[in-house]
């Protein structure tokens, strides 16, 4: 059979040809630059990967607190200094994986006066500018780098924000109760419960507290030596401790008074981590927290920002 006799055997079906492609032409002259200006300093690639979020998925209980602290963070308003996130943000995250701890949210550097720093429930470590300031060595960042490391391991954010919360709760009981029973009868007797009580309250949480503060004390010496690093550096950053303790304004000294320091003394830290250091066998050759190119950067920038006053 031929193919033309094929033909009639076969169904007719419509065929639709598509119109030929014509490119469009292209205008002649000199190519158009579209200038663009960025809102904020491009980051590199590994500032990039130093200062994104990092999952935490596998330790859903920090997350409570996030939006609450994620909102603190921000009207922080924390300073652009790569010069200091980046090689704190690879110790940290060096500790985190020698000691199978979650890895910190972020590292941010905070324009705040007195020797500080501070750990949130989201994972992230706040580094107040005059503790790089003030720092005398690279060991000594990494020491107070391990403590807060040690409040996000043991989760102590969230069991302060719970304590704080009953001791709010048992202080508006109190007011609540002595205004119920007493009322104008017992004035002494009324205010006597109002004020007495919230200090217990308050003493209570503080006490707690200084546990927490002491076992990350001892705690962030067993991290830097588990992960090859000096622990050295705890005695200079108590020097400026009790140096910035020193210069706190009235009101705080007067609040610490009244409603407990949230901290052990310093010479019982000094003394508990001493012999922490004791028992940790020797390191041989520890290794380098940063490189002195690194510590020079940082300690350069640092100086460069003005501290606020507040």
């Amino acid at each position: 059979m031929s193919v033309d006799s094929m033909g009639a055997y076969l169904p007719m079906v419509p065929v639709v040809i598509d119109p030929p492609f014509v490119p469009p032409a292209v205008p002649q002259g000199p190519p158009v630059i579209h200038s663009f200006r960025l809102a904020e300093p491009m980051l590199l690639p590994d500032e990039f990967i130093a200062t994104r979020p990092v999952p935490t998925a596998h330790s859903p209980n920090r997350q409570c607190a996030s939006k609450i602290d994620e909102w603190m963070l921000r009207r922080s308003k924390p300073l652009y200094m790569p010069e200091a996130t980046l090689p704190l943000t690879r110790m940290a995250r060096q500790i985190a994986a020698r000691n199978g701890i979650p890895k910190p949210h972020k590292i941010l550097i905070v324009n705040k006066p007195f020797y500080n720093a501070a750990a949130y429930g989201n994972g992230t470590v706040v580094f107040h500018l005059d503790a790089l300031k003030q720092a005398k060595s690279p060991e000594e960042l990494a020491f107070v780098l391990a403590h807060e490391l040690s409040h996000v391991q043991f989760e102590d954010v969230k069991a302060k924000k719970v304590r704080h919360g009953i001791a709010v709760g048992v202080a508006l009981l109190a007011d609540e109760l002595a205004a119920w029973v007493f009322r104008v009868r017992s004035l002494v007797k009324s205010l006597g419960i109002s004020l007495l009580v919230p200090i217990g309250s308050f003493q209570w949480a503080a006490f707690m507290e200084r546990k927490d503060e002491a076992r990350a004390d001892t705690n962030a010496i067993r991290l830097l030596a588990k992960a090859g690093f000096g622990t050295d550096g705890y005695l200079s950053a108590f020097e400026n401790m009790a140096h910035n303790k020193s210069k706190a304004q009235w009101w705080r000294q007067l609040e610490w008074k009244i409603y407990g320091e949230n901290h052990p003394s310093l010479s019982k830290r000094v003394q508990a981590i001493s012999q922490t250091v004791r028992q940790q066998p020797p390191l041989l050759e520890p290794q380098p927290v940063m490189s002195p190119a690194e510590w020079q950067r940082l300690k350069a920038a640092a100086a460069q920002v003005g501290t606020a006053d507040s």
